[in-house]
């Protein structure tokens, strides 16, 4: 009965955080997405490996796909914290990176989950 109600406890923090942002999240809403997905995309491509048999389901462009998408995303990050050396012709080329990495993740959404 006590561990019910540490997982409830817990879950309802959880559903706090998804169901009632902070606006001070919405200031660079592009930052935090990646900041939010770079993690996790990092931990399913260490953990899918385990679980998953890419070479039986004929996806293994796909996981290079979202390896590139995580390329994309650090170098993206790392292009913020310098950005007191922006140069114009790097910063299209990220963002055109941006654009294509998030093209290219659209279309393996559904391939994310195990």
């Amino acid at each position: 009965m006590f561990r019910n109600l540490k997982y409830k406890l817990r879950n309802r923090k959880i559903q706090k955080f998804y169901n009632k942002p902070y606006s001070q999240e919405c200031w660079s809403m592009n930052v935090n997405f990646i900041e939010f997905m770079l993690p996790r995309l990092e931990m399913f491509i260490r953990e899918s490996d385990e679980i998953i048999d890419w070479n039986h389901h004929k996806e293994v462009d796909k996981v290079d796909v979202i390896d590139s998408c995580i390329v994309i995303m650090g170098l993206f990050l790392d292009y913020l914290d310098n950005a007191f050396e922006w140069d114009v012709e790097v910063q299209k080329r990220i963002h055109k990176g941006i654009e294509l990495a998030f093209k290219k993740l659209g279309e393996v959404y559904g391939y994310l989950w195990w």
